[in-house]
């Protein structure tokens, strides 16, 4: 599912600029420690990729959305059968998690002077939203209420209930949006981002 989820997400993802390559020891350690998960089938925690795929990561990389799926295979060699299928179905469920924006629809309005994203995110918590631009990578945090109904065969309600997610979203800079100029703001079931265009 990572290798036809990826073709998507590089349709969707513009490269990111910046040049380096990742220690080859940070990988092995980093297997190293979340061996236990993939022994025991559990699932490896998202965070857990989130410390290996961090800020460092995206600085060190000139295109670091295409080479996610490079660096996962990189970090199979030494694993066994069992361990390096274990670390695929982890590694595609924090791809789907973190970089898969199908849930989130992503809008993109070019003006004059203005870049305008619009991420249409339904159940949005009031004040949720949280959005950090790191360099040409948009890191979104936010919150969705779910409300769940039971009803009997007249249809009234019989049971209700809600919850509350937090997810966290990675997405490229829109193209020619100045990083150092970026607005948020939050609407009635949508994030808004506004970044001045830069002048070429």
């Amino acid at each position: 599912m990572a290798r036809a989820l990826f073709p998507a997400l590089l349709a969707v993802l513009a490269p990111v600029c910046a040049l380096g390559a990742a220690p080859a020891d940070m990988g092995k350690t980093w297997v190293e420690s979340v061996r236990p998960f993939l022994v025991s089938g559990s699932s490896v925690p998202l965070n857990r990729f989130d410390e290996l795929f961090g800020d460092p990561f995206f600085a060190r990389r000139w295109d670091p959305f295409r080479e996610l799926e490079a660096e996962e295979r990189r970090l199979e060699p030494g694993l066994s059968p069992q361990e390096s299928r274990a670390l695929r179905a982890a590694f595609q469920d924090w791809l789907s998690a973190r970089m898969d924006l199908s849930d989130v629809p992503v809008y993109v309005r070019y003006d004059k002077d203005w870049i305008t994203v619009r991420m249409k995110v339904p159940g949005l918590v009031k004040d949720s939203a949280s959005v950090r631009v790191d360099k040409d990578r948009v890191r979104l945090s936010y919150s969705v209420k779910t409300v769940r109904e039971e009803r009997d065969t007249l249809g009234r309600v019989t049971e209700r209930g809600e919850s509350t997610a937090a997810f966290e979203k990675f997405m490229a800079l829109p193209s020619g949006a100045d990083p150092a100029a970026a607005k948020t703001g939050q609407e009635e079931g949508a994030i808004l981002l506004t970044f001045a265009r830069l002048k070429y």
